[in-house]
């Protein structure tokens, strides 16, 4: 738990928040730091590029994004979980784009407790079990989603570009009618 007594704007050591984990995105928007003393003292697990953070707070609980690293030493706050991949384990990028999927969400959900505010605790994160299919397929997976995820960005930027083009047309055309 790091508190606000814990924290230091001009310490060394970024912490991470939820504001940070975004649907399969790091965000990047906090800026809460403490110093190297008390992230020792509070024996924080210090985050590496690769490692796959999941929140267990809405919206939307168990969101995950992959933590590509800051500028600094960074360590999360306790409603962000760490799973961090082991050589041969799983792919960051396919468990990331696996969390985030319906499915899955509908499963954590189930999991959660909490009366004012929902959370998923730790431990049943740590006992949620998905079935994991061979390195080479997830990076396949992975690789096939984040394709299909640039074809949608794309077809959105286009659409965003022809939508005030077609605007100004029927808007001539309207006037043409009336002349």
């Amino acid at each position: 738990w790091i508190e606000s007594k814990d924290q230091d704007p001009s310490g060394g050591v970024r912490l991470i928040q939820l504001a940070d984990v975004g649907d399969g995105e790091f965000l990047d928007r906090s800026s809460r730091f403490l110093n190297d003393a008390t992230a020792s003292r509070l024996r924080c697990t210090f985050l590496k590029p690769g490692d796959v953070l999941i929140a267990r707070m809405p919206d939307p609980l168990g969101r995950a994004c992959v933590f590509p690293g800051v500028e600094m030493p960074a360590v999360t706050a306790v409603d962000v979980c760490i799973w961090r991949p082991g050589k041969r384990a799983a792919d960051p990028r396919w468990l990331m784009h696996i969390l985030n999927s319906p499915p899955v969400r509908g499963e954590l959900a189930g999991l959660a407790g909490g009366t004012t505010r929902q959370r998923v605790s730790g431990g049943n994160l740590k006992r949620f079990a998905l079935p994991v299919p061979p390195l080479a397929e997830q990076r396949r997976i992975a690789a096939r989603i984040e394709a299909l995820f640039t074809r949608t960005r794309r077809a959105r930027a286009d659409l965003l570009r022809v939508l005030p083009l077609a605007n100004r047309y029927k808007q001539e055309s309207h006037r043409k009618l009336l002349d």
